[in-house]
């Protein structure tokens, strides 16, 4: 039997002790190490074949795990990433994906849908999104199941650049609303479903993010 091999990066003892309880008993998988930093997890990696890693997003030394999902993926290009942390914001899941992690996972999982992961992300089906996540703000950032499915989050429509460019611009939801001719209620739920979109809790974070990646011009 070909076993996956796991590495565990956590900055907190007690969650790899409880990844390690779960998945020892499971004859198809090998855990080869535990890492807390991202040099520990550099060394592990440069030292062992290594099939999956299962990371958090906060890591020692206020170290980003995602930005180490960008690293491995970028230089281990066949090592499946699974991401277990507690952050539930689309901000976050939005930034793994774009990192092209395989599965997206709340630290309130279960032990099963946590093996599940690992087994169906190990045998090349595609993205995993955890049960606990919250689906409604997913489907709307990727504009339905479909796009949720293959991890391709929805481009932003012409009605919603447009108001971004109007608030970018200083507008308020009135004077977008007689801009545009709708309504201010309209206009209110243009600006949730951009935050969504994008993964942001607030309209300010949304345009200094959508001015930087040069998704509207000022």
């Amino acid at each position: 039997m070909t076993k996956i091999n796991i590495l565990i990066i956590d900055d907190a003892q007690i969650y790899i002790e409880g990844i390690k309880c779960i998945l020892e008993s499971e004859p198809d998988i090998n855990i080869i190490g535990e890492a807390h930093s991202v040099i520990e997890t550099k060394h592990i990696l440069e030292n062992n074949k290594i099939d999956l890693v299962l990371l958090d997003i906060s890591l020692e030394e206020e170290s980003d795990g995602l930005e180490l999902a960008h690293y491995i993926k970028k230089n281990y290009s066949s090592i499946k990433i699974i991401i277990i942390s507690h952050y539930k914001s689309i901000h976050f899941i939005l930034k793994a994906l774009q990192y092209k992690v395989n599965a997206y996972l709340a630290k309130d999982t279960s032990p099963t849908e946590l093996i599940i992961s690992i087994k169906s992300v190990s045998s090349g089906n595609g993205l995993f999104l955890g049960e606990t996540l919250p689906y409604d703000k997913l489907l709307t950032a990727f504009d339905g199941r479909d796009n949720l499915t293959k991890g391709k989050p929805h481009e932003l429509t012409p009605r919603e650049l447009q108001i971004i460019t109007l608030l970018s611009k200083g507008y308020y939801s009135k004077e977008i609303a007689s801009e545009l001719d709708i309504n201010i209620t309209t206009v209110e739920s243009y600006k949730e479903r951009i935050k969504t979109k994008l993964g942001f809790d607030n309209i300010i974070s949304v345009i200094v993010f959508a001015i930087k990646q040069g998704i509207i011009n000022t």
